[in-house]
């Protein structure tokens, strides 16, 4: 069992396939011109270069050379289709004069389109902008125009009710169609090139999820961290260790046979690797050995440096680097100790475990003293916490049973809920990007305003870790028959 404390797809045979451009570089629109807002949260999501055939009455669209284009996917295009989103049409008709169809945008990224906090729609919705018009002497319907990448560019805005009844494109939602009627005057094909772009609540985030192939060990992992987004373990059943280096996952002896609850490391040449047994194992950038065994089952470990390094489990216990690599068993002057999940600091004098309805805090500048924290205004029954992470010791957050999610801003703990299921898993880069798991397969996002759910994954997850805004990884189960990992790039 898991871990317990106790550019294009397009579906007309018409149109063909897309690839992505990076977000343009904005200059100044000229005066008396219009300019159509680009803010940090507008992404160009495609780039489509389109030739109509008007005795064929085809309109078809390909990619540019696909070369990697820095800070976007290089994935183009693979069986007709691109990852982030679907251009189609109607047949288009052609009555000599024009050539007429009806174009849907379907979103294909996890992240809701035409908004900034998942809830709120920008107004502005998704935007497909001509790049360079048709050629000349066809002319086409768009009915806006705008300073994007040059002046006057022509656009079709896609909102509103275009968008469904809350004026989102929701992850996998299909667009309404507008019609596009391209005025022929004479010209017997024509050429054109489209840019794709919207709103979403982490622009710079990630887009898409895929699940992790040839990845092996047992039937569930618990914990998930990494020194680099090419260097990610996932850990969890009967000492299961399984190692990313970038290209391929392989299985490494870990030297225990107990289940692994959590891992951590203060370098890729250092980590540590705790467990149920009361086993701690720790790795010297070649091989996995034994550095202990406590009392009782291990479940967090969290170190601010390789000689500063915590463990807590069972029954209250903590463990702590002494300085010389040994880890005595440490009670803690707590009263009635939780068994504690986790454990997370902004330093060694600044260190919290959470477990139960309880979060301690051990405060290093006052001796060797930990004391709980008064969250008491937060409860309200139910509380189990699993997990903790923070960017600041003014910014901090704990999860746990129930979609129980409590934050720190310095001043007081308030409270806030996540669906209904166990939060497992709680890691960011910054304040403004910080990624929650929970049991039921979900995935939320909290971009320093709002949390945004993403798609479910459809596995039971565990743990999450991210080396950046662009790269994360979620460990769990596929109903605890194979171990499961979820990889969220763009």
């Amino acid at each position: 069992m898991l871990k317990r404390v106790g550019s294009i797809l397009l579906a007309a045979a018409s149109l063909a396939a897309c690839s992505e451009s990076m977000v343009p570089t904005e200059p100044a629109a000229p005066s008396g011109i219009t300019q159509v807002p680009s803010t940090p949260d507008q992404s160009v999501l495609a780039t489509l270069t389109c030739r109509v055939d008007v005795a064929a009455n085809s309109i078809n669209c390909a990619p540019a050379s696909p070369a990697p284009v820095a800070g976007r996917s290089s994935d183009l295009i693979l069986g007709g289709q691109n990852i982030y989103v679907t251009l189609a049409n109607t047949l288009p008709v052609n009555n000599g004069t024009t050539i007429t169809a009806s174009l849907t945008v379907l979103n294909r990224t996890v992240q809701p389109w035409g908004t900034t906090d998942g809830t709120t729609p920008q107004g502005t919705g998704v935007r497909v902008f001509f790049l360079t018009p048709p050629t000349s002497p066809v002319t086409v319907n768009a009915p806006f125009t705008g300073f994007f990448t040059a002046p006057n560019q022509q656009y079709f805005q896609y909102s509103g009710t275009d968008l469904g009844g809350d004026g989102i494109l929701s992850p996998q939602e299909t667009s309404l169609g507008q019609t596009w009627i391209f005025t022929l005057n004479g010209a017997p094909t024509f050429t054109f090139q489209l840019l794709i772009s919207t709103a979403m609540p982490a622009e710079q985030g990630v887009l898409r999820f895929a699940p992790a192939l040839g990845v092996a060990g047992g039937t569930y992992f618990n914990a998930v961290w990494g020194n680099a987004a090419n260097d990610v373990w996932a850990a969890g059943q009967a000492g299961t260790l399984s190692h990313w280096t970038g290209s391929a996952w392989s299985s490494v002896a870990s030297g225990t046979a107990g289940d692994i609850n959590s891992i951590w490391g203060s370098s890729g040449s250092d980590i540590y690797a705790v467990g149920s047994a009361g086993e701690v194992q720790r790795y010297n950038g070649s091989t996995w050995t034994s550095a202990g065994t406590s009392g009782g089952a291990n479940y967090g470990v969290w170190g601010s440096s390789a000689s500063d390094v915590w463990i807590v489990g069972l029954a209250g216990q903590v463990w702590h680097t002494i300085g010389d690599g040994t880890y005595p068993t440490w009670t803690t002057n707590l009263s009635s100790p939780p068994t504690f999940a986790a454990v997370w600091g902004t330093g060694p004098l600044n260190v919290y475990a959470v477990g139960g309805n309880r979060v301690a805090r051990y405060d290093g500048s006052s001796g060797t003293s930990w004391s709980y924290v008064d969250i008491s205004a937060a409860l309200l029954g139910g509380e189990d916490f699993r997990t903790i992470w923070g960017s600041s010791a003014t910014d901090i957050w704990v999860a746990g049973a129930n979609g129980v999610l409590l934050h720190f801003t310095g001043g007081a703990w308030t409270r806030q809920s996540l669906g209904s299921a166990i939060i497992t898993g709680l890691w960011g880069t910054s304040a403004n990007d910080v990624y929650a798991t929970n049991e039921a397969g979900d995935v939320f996002h909290y971009n320093g305003t709002s949390w945004v759910a993403m798609p479910n994954t459809g596995v039971i997850l565990a743990a999450v870790w991210a080396s950046g805004t662009r790269d994360m990884w979620a460990v769990g189960t596929n109903n605890y028959t194979t171990n499961a990992v979820v990889h969220g790039t763009r």
